[in-house]
């Protein structure tokens, strides 16, 4: 198997339209993605290993001109059928910049009745800063060249029933790359030490009737633990503390449809809000092409 991309973006931003004198900025960013893999099966294992080669450019006003080349190492190996499954990963990337990066991952699942299983997965991370995050500089948001890269490490356990499903999950970063607010009122790029997010999600499938497709109903519960005050970060903190949805679809007469999503957001700071999503349409081709 193998996969070409190439992408080439170009923005021109103006800080305030009314002073656009202030802070102007013109960047151009290209890219290119190489992918080839070799895929195979033993009875029932299944494996697969291959090549990847990444190329990121930038040439801006602000940031300067900057490139990254990243080669990587895959291979993966799982069991896919029967009551017990699993998979293993790993991948090793070539960073120019930040050396030789492992990464790796575990899965299992285990039917234990016929309408009842088990899972757990735990896996590694590593996020690099991204250009706007070593080199950004505006009167808003600076970024920082010495940030460090970040390191994650995820586990999660659930349980999967016919209509209902538990998932308890875990996820440490350290050192978590964010944006602080300091006293000049400028966002600055910086590394705040280990992150922990601890959450739990619960979903049930319900009963439809007349015109309904489906209808589910989900909450999921989270808490960071950093210490920063919620207020001076941008995104560690930015996540909702408790969300809860009630979704669903229904199909009418003549192909039309509808569907809907009511969300309720308490974040982790300020007040709470409620969404209602209501969405109307018709098929009016039978087939695409």
């Amino acid at each position: 198997y193998g996969a070409l991309r190439l992408d080439r973006h170009e923005d021109d931003f103006v800080l305030d339209r009314h002073r656009p004198e202030w802070f102007h900025n013109h960047h151009e960013t290209t890219g290119a993605l190489l992918d080839l893999s070799l895929r195979g099966s033993w009875g029932e294992w299944s494996w697969a290993t291959g090549v990847e080669a990444t190329n990121e450019d930038i040439r801006s006003t602000n940031l300067g001109p900057h490139d990254q080349n990243r080669p990587a190492l895959f291979a993966e190996i799982g069991r896919l059928s029967g009551p017990v499954t699993f998979a293993l990963q790993g991948r090793i990337d070539n960073h120019d910049k930040w050396g030789v990066v492992t990464t790796g991952a575990i899965s299992g699942r285990w039917r234990f009745l016929p309408d009842w299983a088990v899972r757990a997965s735990a896996g590694e991370s590593f996020r690099a800063p991204s250009f706007t995050d070593l080199y950004y500089n505006s009167p808003s948001t600076t970024g920082n060249a010495y940030l460090e890269p970040e390191r994650g490490h995820t586990l999660e356990i659930g349980l999967e029933g016919a209509v209902t499903s538990l998932t308890v999950f875990r996820r440490e970063a350290d050192p978590l790359i964010d944006y602080l607010l300091d006293e000049e009122g400028v966002w600055r790029a910086d590394n705040l030490g280990r992150s922990t997010t601890n959450g739990i999600e619960a979903a049930m499938a319900l009963p439809v009737f007349g015109p309904l497709v489906w209808q589910r109903v989900g909450a999921t519960w989270l808490q960071s633990d950093i210490d920063v005050d919620s207020t001076r970060s941008r995104y560690a903190l930015s996540h909702p503390r408790l969300e809860a949805a009630w979704t669903g679809g229904a199909e009418a007469v003549d192909g039309w449809r509808a569907g809907w999503a009511l969300r309720y957001r308490e974040p982790e700071s300020g007040g709470s809000w409620t969404v209602l999503d209501l969405r109307l349409g018709r098929r009016i081709l039978s087939q695409m092409w």
